[in-house]
């Protein structure tokens, strides 16, 4: 029962974070490179918190699926260092602007689909059975004659 609880406690708190940075990336206008960078980072940051919470509190949610949530915060990370370094050394350029407006588009992408993915589903797993293991192939089961 405590591993259930903490469970949901660790869902429940990954889940108001979310639903704060999706209101953020909602909110962010596309010429505000600053603002970018910042939701960009507390994206980047959430999902490295996701991974220590979230999904090690769900076990319903596929290494795969991990992997590749994972994969695009790396991603994500690397595109806002590259927005940061061209903020940086050309500020007046008009493509900061067009590049800041494609990743905040990203962002929102990502943000949305993790609400999707992650988020939505809360309540529904707080009622699931957890996962049984899977039964050996050496007869575990016990057979009614």
């Amino acid at each position: 029962m405590q591993r259930e609880v903490v469970t949901v406690d660790l869902l429940q708190q990954g889940a108001e974070e979310h639903h704060t940075l999706l209101a953020r990336a909602k909110c962010t206008g596309v010429e505000d490179v600053t603002a970018i960078l910042n939701l960009g980072s507390a994206v980047v940051l959430h999902g490295v918190l996701e991974r220590s919470q979230v999904y090690a509190a769900n076990p319903y949610l596929a290494d795969a699926v991990i992997e590749q949530f994972t994969a695009d915060h790396a991603r994500l990370a690397d595109d806002l260092a590259l927005l940061e370094d061209f903020r940086q050394s050309d500020p007046e350029s008009p493509d900061l602007v067009a590049l800041s407006a494609s990743l905040l588009e990203r962002l929102l992408d990502h943000v949305e689909r993790d609400e999707r993915t992650l988020y939505r589903s809360l309540g529904r797993l707080r009622f699931a059975e957890q996962p049984r293991p899977a039964k050996g192939i050496s007869g575990d089961v016990e057979r009614e004659d």
